[in-house]
């Protein structure tokens, strides 16, 4: 008998970069369309008006966004201020929460979905437009509704503590990296110069504050896997036109910084009080891969001896890493360290990030497109700010 089949969904022609993305989305069974009611949920919520109830206005203060150029959910905006004896940073993040209520329309879609799904010129978003471009965007010059990390910081980059409180902020500008690093670099065009000039003595305090924190994260053995990324470059009509290769510059690393200092600094405050997180772990290698890695770097020429096989640190990692930069062998040997890790998790329970060399770690920072901190930004405001019993709450 012959075998039969029915065709149940054309994509288009097999060449067509349209027909490609939706293959793609199809074969990872990624939810594309919202449905009216989500929609109409979506934009309801995006239209009442700013409230100042129950929230701290943070609008006079000097809040700023930095994002890549064609960014458009812009859910983390920072602020810097010296204090007597450090820093006091400022991570704002959207309040999604606000939006997106429990057991609705909403809630069941970014569920669906749990992250947002990034292609060269498009996305797939977590929430509808009116939200991820639109409400919890947090756009210059105007109000929006946001969580805010007030994370006191020694001289030394070691963090204190952090006050979290609902907020209304009113971002100063919509930085871009390319921007602030030719600030950074000297650089930097009239026009440039003229539209970061109100926060300009600002962005020096970060880069100060930037550099300490690097080198505190260095110290404690964090893996700087800063191999070269690939770059499509497209046309006006979004039809690729080269390869190039990705540059990072002090910008997009300082920020970088501060969202790991803010996901750091929530998760031990979480975690000091007793209220459950959904953390974000990493287990060391495995033993098999481990081996690997070792005898691939010993056959290389490297001194592996202290590599542990039984305990092996993140530190050990990244010596091995600079041996490799000073050989120039930076690149293959960060990508067979790349292929001996662990993937990493999300847990109930606490447990060390491998990679970041940090005890205690969530992801707060991106609730816009991932649902993980959409997640933590509930568990903060139903239990550490309204005072909910954990268990009722989040069961």
């Amino acid at each position: 008998r012959e075998p039969m089949c029915d065709v149940v969904r054309v994509f288009g022609e097999s060449e067509s970069k349209g027909a490609n993305y939706e293959a793609i989305l199809a074969e990872c069974e990624i939810e594309v369309d919202f449905t009216d009611e989500e929609l109409c949920e979506a934009q309801r919520a995006a239209s009442v008006p700013i409230s100042t109830d129950g929230r701290v206005s943070r609008d006079r203060e000097i809040i700023f966004t930095i994002d890549g150029e064609g960014a458009k959910d812009l859910d983390d905006a920072v602020s810097l201020v010296r204090t007597r004896d450090g820093f006091r940073l400022g991570v704002h993040i959207a309040d999604v929460a606000e939006y997106v209520k429990e057991k609705t329309s909403l809630d069941r879609a970014s569920m669906k979905r749990g992250t947002s799904v990034y292609f060269t010129d498009k996305v797939v978003p977590m929430l509808p437009p009116a939200l991820s471009n639109g409400a919890c965007s947090l756009n210059a010059g105007e109000e929006k509704y946001a969580i805010s990390a007030l994370i006191d910081l020694t001289k030394d980059g070691e963090i204190k503590c952090v006050k979290l409180e609902p907020s209304i902020i009113r971002s100063r500008l919509r930085g871009v990296y390319s921007e602030v690093n030719s600030i950074f670099d000297g650089t930097a065009s009239r026009e440039i110069l003229a539209k970061y000039k109100e926060v300009t003595p600002t962005l020096l305090k970060m880069r100060e504050l930037y550099e300490i924190l690097l080198l505190k994260s260095k110290k404690r053995g964090f893996l700087d896997f800063d191999a070269p990324e690939a770059e499509i470059v497209l046309d006006s009509d979004g039809n690729p036109t080269e390869i190039v290769k990705r540059t990072r510059g002090v910008a997009e690393r300082m920020i970088e910084q501060f969202m790991l200092a803010a996901n750091e600094a929530v998760a031990a405050r979480l975690y000091g009080e007793g209220i459950p997180c959904v953390y974000r772990v990493h287990e060391p290698p495995p033993e098999d891969k481990l081996s690997e890695l070792i005898n691939y770097a010993h056959n290389l020429g490297f001194d592996t001896s202290l590599i542990s096989r039984e305990s092996a640190v993140a530190a050990d990692f990244e010596r091995l890493l600079l041996a490799a930069e000073e050989r120039g062998m930076l690149l293959p040997v960060s990508y067979n360290m790349l292929r001996s890790m662990s993937k990493a998790r999300y847990s109930e329970k606490c447990s060390a990030h491998f990679g970041l060399s940090i005890d205690t770690y969530c992801h707060f920072t991106s609730p816009i497109r991932r649902l993980s901190d959409l997640a933590t930004h509930r568990i903060i405001k139903g239990v550490l700010l309204d005072g909910k019993r954990p268990a009722t709450y989040i069961g």
